[in-house]
């Protein structure tokens, strides 16, 4: 019995009580550890996400970086440091009252001689600033093929132990060294030309002299504000921003003639909002505008599939996008270029040569999109019967819009000549923007219309059909009649929306 009962008791203890004693002091376990794990799980999630949104945040940074506003920004915040000190004034000690600089006889012979020493001296140190410069230009360039060097991407480090190879440092320090020598000559250079300017123009008043006489062709022909040099131009970092950005950088680094954005809203109100009433004037869906916007930021095009309704919107968009550039189509330091043109001339004729002139001192990639945009405005100027904005009211639109006037004139007065220079340009696109490359050009027809489901074959093949061409205006006002319903009252020249 005693036997039987130890063999029960052991059996029971291996069959029974281990399995019960390791689930008993087991209970709970494995949950806590997969709830640890998943807690492990849930903070590596939340770190990747977090890492995310850095890594996106330095995304943007990276193109919001801008050497231009970061240095206006330094300048700024040490304004009264960087402020221009006020002119030295003439104080006269004892009994001098002579301020100006006189050719006097006794010293007229000696002056006349140094001011052509002076004028000699001045134009050698002109070339030779000029070398400087362009002696900088080509360091420039050398040295950012060493700073652009792209070792940015560390994934291989990632993959095995092998080293990076170290880059020859001292060829950069020799250039940078160089760089900073040259830099250091051509400020020099350009100081000392600023004061023998100076004393230059003085002598030249003093002796009465007058300056080299132009031809009449010179005095007649328009020539482009003189820039001042830029030291140390910063390369574009990765795409640059549409709305906000400059014209110039997005066409550099798109390769777009005429950027999507222009592209795109030019064709869908060719296609639908040539009878819209007030195109350009009525505003748009604030909401359907930034819709657009993000979108085009993106690179997309949001209006493949737009309707008729949407004009306006569509509008309104090309319109902001147009009055958040950082540089104007038309630039600030061409303003007084193209005013000059508008004003003080006996005809609108000599307003167009004028006109033809200035354009072609233009960056020839903002010179096609202005004869891409003004040839659209034109097209849409010839339907004013039925959409209400000919070439005048288009330009008390727009004229703000395209060509803001700098804050330091006469805001009312230069409203005017903007408008009557806009509506010159549209009404005369063709003699201001002549065509004679293979660079694009605004076409008005090149959609096909089919008519009762009929097609032309062969001539869809060539890309525009014998309907497209002969579409007339009553044509397109029946595809809008659905949109056109109620009548628009324009407003006077005069209002400016």
């Amino acid at each position: 019995m005693t036997i039987e009962s130890v063999n029960a008791a052991l059996q029971k203890y291996c069959s029974d009580d281990v399995p019960d004693l390791i689930d008993c002091m087991n209970f709970g376990f494995h949950t806590s550890i997969s709830k640890c794990i998943q807690m492990f799980l849930s903070a590596q999630d939340n770190i990747r996400r977090g890492r995310q949104i850095t890594i996106e945040t330095l995304n943007r940074a990276i193109a919001d970086l801008d050497t231009v506003v970061d240095k206006q920004k330094y300048l700024e915040y040490f304004e009264t440091t960087f402020t221009i000190p006020k002119k030295i004034k003439f104080e006269p000690h004892k009994g001098d009252e002579v301020s100006t600089v006189n050719a006097q006889v006794l010293i007229r012979d000696e002056m006349q001689s140094r001011f052509i020493q002076m004028q000699n001296r001045l134009a050698g140190l002109k070339t030779e600033n000029d070398e400087i410069y362009k002696t900088i230009e080509a360091t420039e360039k050398s040295l950012m093929e060493f700073i652009n060097t792209k070792n940015s991407d560390v994934s291989d480090l990632f993959k095995d132990l092998n080293l990076p190879q170290n880059t020859s440092k001292g060829t950069r320090k020799e250039i940078e060294d160089y760089y900073v020598e040259k830099f250091k000559q051509y400020t020099l250079s350009s100081n000392l030309i600023s004061r023998l300017q100076a004393r230059h123009d003085i002598m030249q008043k003093a002796l009465g002299a007058i300056p080299p006489a132009c031809s009449a062709e010179d005095k007649n022909l328009i020539r482009r504000p003189i820039k001042p040099k830029q030291i140390g131009r910063a390369p574009i970092l990765g795409r640059p921003r549409l709305f906000g950005g400059k014209l110039l950088d997005y066409i550099q680094v798109t390769q777009q003639s005429i950027p999507l954005i222009i592209s795109s809203c030019v064709s869908a109100i060719n296609r639908l909002g040539l009878h819209n009433q007030g195109i350009f004037r009525v505003p748009g869906a604030q909401v359907d505008i930034n819709q657009f916007k993000e979108a085009f930021e993106k690179g997309e095009d949001p209006l493949v599939n737009i309707t008729g309704r949407d004009m306006n919107s569509v509008a309104g968009v090309l319109k902001l996008y147009f009055r958040e550039l950082k540089e104007p189509l038309f630039s600030r330091d061409m303003f007084d270029a193209f005013i000059s043109c508008i004003t003080d001339v006996e005809s609108e004729n000599k307003c167009v040569e004028n006109l033809c002139q200035v354009v072609k001192l233009l960056p020839r990639p903002i010179f096609i999109v202005m004869r891409y945009f003004f040839a659209f405005l034109n097209h849409l100027a010839e339907y004013s019967d039925e959409n209400m904005m000919d070439a005048s009211n288009l330009a008390s639109c727009l004229a703000p819009t395209l060509m803001p006037i700098p804050e330091d004139k006469d805001q009312v007065q230069y409203l005017t000549h903007t408008i009557e220079l806009i509506r010159t340009m549209i009404n005369h696109h063709e003699e201001v923007f002549p065509v004679n490359d293979e660079d694009p050009v605004y076409e008005k027809f090149a959609i096909t219309i089919p008519i009762d489901g009929e097609e032309d074959e062969d001539d869809e093949v060539e890309g525009i059909s014998e309907r497209s061409l002969r579409r007339s205006p009553s044509d397109d006002a029946s595809q809008d009649s659905d949109y056109c319903t109620e009548d628009f009252n324009l407003l006077n020249e005069t209002d400016v929306w």
